[in-house]
């Protein structure tokens, strides 16, 4: 969040040092982008914060996932054309037993990335796979450019820290 609101005042400075319009324009255009994100960010800080609370009870129930991940895309806003989201047949009569709240956080968020890095031409494909245990894997692939390689070790041990304590807090 630090980051964020670094980016957004550096911006702010060269949006009020500008000279030219054009300068000004591309500054505030960036403060518009900045906020967004960190709106973003507040709002999932807000969802990890309620659903964490040690207050609410974990409640699961039966969801066909294809159209939960659906109404979430169209939910999130910024839905690209339809022939640029694909989603497998696996998808199709797919229902898992999960807290819908925690679905639609991590879901949720995978749109929302997949949907603000993806160039405009680009895909957008939702697929999932049955393990050998009876867990499912959904996965979401995308145009994107990725992450540099120099900060994939970083989010990995965020990914995987997160996993172990959804895991410990919400086994199977």
């Amino acid at each position: 969040m630090r980051t964020a609101l670094a980016g957004l005042k550096t911006q702010v400075q060269v949006a009020m040092q500008a000279t030219d319009a054009t300068m000004r324009d591309a500054a505030l255009a960036q403060i518009l982008s900045a906020v967004d994100q960190s709106a973003r960010l507040v709002q999932q800080l807000l969802t990890v914060s309620r659903l964490d609370s040690s207050v609410r009870p974990v409640t699961t129930a039966w969801m066909p996932v294809e159209e939960r991940l659906r109404d979430l895309l169209a939910a999130v806003g910024g839905v690209p054309a339809p022939e640029r989201v694909a989603f497998a047949p696996a998808l199709t009569t797919l229902e898992i037993r999960m807290d819908a709240d925690l679905f639609d956080l991590a879901m949720r968020n995978l749109i929302e990335d997949a949907l603000l890095m993806t160039p405009p031409d680009g895909g957008i494909t939702w697929d999932a796979a049955l393990g050998a245990d009876g867990g499912v894997t959904l996965s979401i692939t995308d145009d994107e450019p990725g992450i540099a390689a120099a900060e994939r070790a970083l989010v990995k041990a965020i990914v995987v820290r997160l996993a172990e304590n959804l895991t410990a807090r919400y086994p199977r």
